[in-house]
C-alpha cells in the first residue's frame, strides 16, 4: 500500500521531480563554469609596502593566475603635493598608462622618502589609491581601490623588513671579522715586538761576555 502511495505521488508529480533533479544537476555544472571565468579573471593589488626597513613605497602585484594589464592609476592630489615636484609629475602621468604584469610579478612605486617622515611632516597623511585593469588587450575593466593612512603606522616605531634583517646581519658579521682582524694585527705586531727585544737582549748579553 505504501509503495502504490509512492508510484502514485510519483505519477502525479512527475514533472515536479523531474524538474527538481535537473536542478540539481546544473548546480555542479554551473558553479564549475563561474569557477572557470573566475580563475581566468585578472587581479591586481596596489598595497603600502616598507622597502630598506622604512623607505615608503606602493607594490603593484599581480596576484592572479593570468597575465594583467595596469591601465589606470590615481593618486589623490593632496598627497602628491606633499612629494617631491617631478615625482608627483610622474605619478599624475599614470592616470593613463599600460603597464603588463605577468601572474605574480611586482612594479614598485617609490615615494622617495621615508615612513617616518611622511608620518612627522606631512600634513596630508591620507594616501588614497584608484586603479584600473584588464586582461591584456582586452576591454572589460575591473576596478580597485586603497586608503592608505600612514599616520595609524605611527603606532609602530620600527619595521624591519626580510632584506633589513639580512643587511643587517652582514654588518654585524662584516664588524666582527673586521674587529677580529685588527687583534690578529695587533698580536702579530706584538709578537714581533717580543721577538725583537730578544735579539737585542741576546745581542747585549753576548757583546758583554766578549
Amino acid at each position: 500500500m505504501l509503495f502504490q502511495n509512492m508510484l502514485n505521488l510519483i505519477s502525479d508529480n512527475g514533472a515536479v521531480i523531474n524538474t527538481i533533479c535537473t536542478v540539481f544537476l546544473v548546480i555542479p555544472v554551473v558553479s564549475l563554469i563561474i569557477d572557470k571565468i573566475k580563475s581566468k579573471k585578472p587581479k591586481i593589488s596596489v598595497n603600502f609596502q616598507l622597502v630598506r626597513s622604512s623607505l615608503a613605497c606602493i607594490v603593484i602585484e599581480n596576484y592572479g593566475d593570468v597575465a594583467a594589464e595596469l591601465k589606470s592609476l590615481t593618486i589623490n592630489e593632496e598627497f602628491l603635493l606633499e612629494l617631491d615636484k617631478k615625482l608627483a609629475k610622474k605619478l599624475l602621468s599614470l592616470k593613463k598608462t599600460r603597464i603588463y604584469l605577468a601572474p605574480g610579478q611586482k612594479w614598485i612605486i617609490n615615494f622617495e622618502t621615508n615612513i617616518f617622515d611622511i608620518i612627522e611632516h606631512f600634513e596630508r597623511k591620507e594616501c588614497k589609491i584608484k586603479f584600473l585593469f584588464s586582461r591584456p588587450a582586452k576591454k572589460w575593466n575591473y576596478k580597485g581601490q586603497n586608503d592608505i593612512k600612514f599616520d595609524e603606522y605611527s603606532h609602530f616605531t620600527l619595521y624591519i623588513s626580510e632584506l633589513g634583517e639580512i643587511n643587517d646581519t652582514l654588518k654585524k658579521i662584516n664588524n666582527t671579522l673586521k674587529e677580529i682582524a685588527t687583534n690578529r694585527i695587533t698580536d702579530n705586531a706584538k709578537t714581533t715586538t717580543d721577538i725583537s727585544d730578544l735579539q737585542d737582549e741576546f745581542v747585549r748579553k753576548k757583546s758583554d761576555k766578549t
